[in-house]
């Protein structure tokens, strides 16, 4: 299993920075490149959400990235500073400009879960490898 854990500072500049840590972490498998960019779109989605809705945003506030690939499946991982409430789909009205993130997590993921304690919220997507490594 090949895996890398890194952190991020709490800022919307730091999202590039986590979909190139994502595209290094992957650029020498055999991930094929349409669930790679599914990755990146769910990887982008989730630091965002992160920084916007945990306290990972506020001032020298991190967020932590875990990638795991394994010979089934791709994880990827958010661990923010923790939030006043669990992460969830919302159904925005339709001229809302945000809340879309885990809809969109929900529709490209193979499965996705959160695991959160008083201090902190993990976001999970994992994707279903067919022997693509």
């Amino acid at each position: 299993m090949k895996i890398r854990e890194r952190q991020f500072p709490g800022t919307a500049d730091s999202i590039p920075q986590t979909r190139e840590c994502l595209r290094q972490f992957l650029a020498p498998t055999r991930v094929p490149l349409v669930l790679q960019q599914d990755a990146e779109v769910i990887l982008s989605e989730l630091a965002t959400n992160a920084v916007r809705h945990s306290r990972s945003g506020v001032k020298g506030g991190r967020y932590t990235v875990v990638l795991r690939l394994g010979a089934t499946h791709l994880i990827v991982a958010v661990t923010d500073a923790g939030a006043t409430s669990i992460p969830h789909p919302r159904r925005p009205l339709s001229l809302e400009p945000g809340g879309r993130g885990l809809t969109i997590v929900q529709a490209l993921a193979s499965n996705w879960w959160t695991s959160t304690t008083q201090s902190r919220c993990t976001v999970v997507a994992e994707f279903a490898l067919r022997g693509t490594q």
